[in-house]
């Protein structure tokens, strides 16, 4: 077994590690709630793909229980339905035993399939994996957020909180804690989008200290991955928080996640808020290093920051050993690479200029929050700790362009995680 730098995520370099890389998306929907695709070719779509795990995270609910839709025409879904040529996929792949006919209030349609149900069909011991998620929707006097609960034993649905956003979160947090601490399973909570609607601040996830995860990069268009004129982009969000969490709070790091957020599955389709392909799968993931593909072993995993972030850079070598920071790409031939080494020093200014006119807008901060350390081309970089830094991590951006981009221009990328400098001699097994 390979040991661990705690707090770093990355691997040392001892040999012999029995652990693999497996990729995933923690962050999807299928008819169960506003996604648009049945469960099931969802599921066949990314196993097909060459992902190793996912996890259905409908809106506060389980793919459990009775979900009827309709396939009536002159409904939205049965439309969608008939013009994607799902339901006609559907039919011709499971069968028309499979298929749950069932008319409701007058109108033709069918019943879901749960997730116990179909699970099998796919599922495959150290290949394939489906895990039991759901995006809670958090409600407070003061804002929304959206919130991914994966592994837990039941949903939470639909919470309101009369809190400001932090406790909010916190208080959702410390009930999946609970529930982790009396069923004896981990369990993942992860903040997603911030800045869709703007509905989490850096301040906000700062003093979240029981959130320990949140997403840096969605690739659902209308999430604002990126900020705008007014608000900082996602990654920018993260440094300020990991250097604000690590120098004023409670010392903690927060991992950063990449995910899909999918909810339209066939180019044409056309949702509610969505652009034009904009919801499309496969954009997006986490490459997680583990023992075994099971729950337990990825949350655990990925709670321990035992992972990288992606839009198609993958990393053949990533570790941590003697001071350093080291990696290398697997690269794809006429691909050139850039790798950032970012991080944010002891010392650093970390007032924030708030907004005045608007408490849900992230403050400005010095540039020094979250400054290019190091700046290496190539397939193979390494970055050795002077020993002032708060954190480190690397951004590694390819000049391949993205097939189905977050923003115009958007190119293939990858995200590791923040390694704190001073914990490098606390090895543990």
């Amino acid at each position: 077994m390979s040991k661990q730098v705690q707090g770093t995520g990355l691997p040392s370099a001892t040999h012999g590690s029995a652990k693999r890389w497996f990729r995933g998306n923690l962050h999807m929907h299928s008819l169960w709630s506003d996604g648009f695709i049945f469960p099931e070719l969802a599921a066949e779509r990314f196993k097909t793909a060459g992902y190793h795990f996912i996890a259905f995270t409908e809106h506060n609910c389980f793919q459990e229980g009775e979900k009827w839709i309709s396939t009536d025409t002159d409904t939205k879904t049965g439309k969608l339905l008939e013009e994607s040529g799902f339901l006609k996929a559907y039919q011709e792949r499971f069968g028309k035993v499979w298929v749950e006919r069932a008319r409701c209030a007058g109108q033709a349609g069918l019943l879901l399939k749960p997730l116990k149900e179909y699970r099998a069909l796919f599922e495959e011991p150290e290949r394939f994996l489906i895990m039991n998620g759901e995006e809670v929707t958090l409600s407070t006097p003061h804002t929304r957020h959206w919130v991914n609960v994966i592994n837990a034993p039941a949903p939470l649905g639909d919470l309101q909180v009369d809190a400001p956003p932090a406790a909010a979160m916190n208080h959702l947090a410390g009930l999946a804690r609970r529930t982790e601490r009396e069923q004896k399973r981990p369990i993942l909570v992860s903040l997603n989008h911030p800045n869709y609607g703007w509905n989490a601040t850096a301040e906000d996830i700062v003093a979240a200290t029981a959130v320990h995860c949140f997403e840096i990069h969605t690739a659902l268009n209308c999430t604002w991955s990126y900020g705008d004129e007014t608000h900082p982009g996602a990654e920018r969000l993260w440094d300020i928080v990991l250097a604000k969490r690590l120098s004023e709070s409670d010392r903690s790091l927060v991992y950063g996640i990449a995910t899909d957020d999918c909810h339209a599955y066939y180019e044409h389709c056309s949702l509610p808020n969505h652009q034009h392909g904009a919801s499309m799968p496969c954009r997006a993931w986490i490459m997680v290093r583990a023992e075994q593909l099971t729950p337990d072993s990825l949350i655990t995993a990925i709670s321990s920051g035992k992972f990288y972030s992606s839009t198609g850079v993958t990393l053949a070598e990533l570790a941590c050993a003697d001071g350093a920071i080291r990696l290398r790409i697997a690269g794809q031939p006429g691909v050139q690479y850039v790798t950032r080494f970012i991080g944010t020093r002891r010392g650093a200014d970390l007032r924030g200029l708030l907004s005045a006119a608007h408490d849900r807008i992230t403050g400005k901060y010095s540039s020094a929050i979250g400054e290019v350390l190091a700046e290496i081309s190539g397939a193979e970089a390494r970055y050795t700790f002077r020993g002032d830094e708060l954190y480190v991590r690397a951004v590694i951006v390819s000049s391949a362009p993205h097939l189905n981009p977050t923003i115009p221009g958007d190119v293939m990328k990858a995200w590791t995680q923040p390694v704190v400098p001073q914990l490098l001699d606390r090895d543990t097994t």
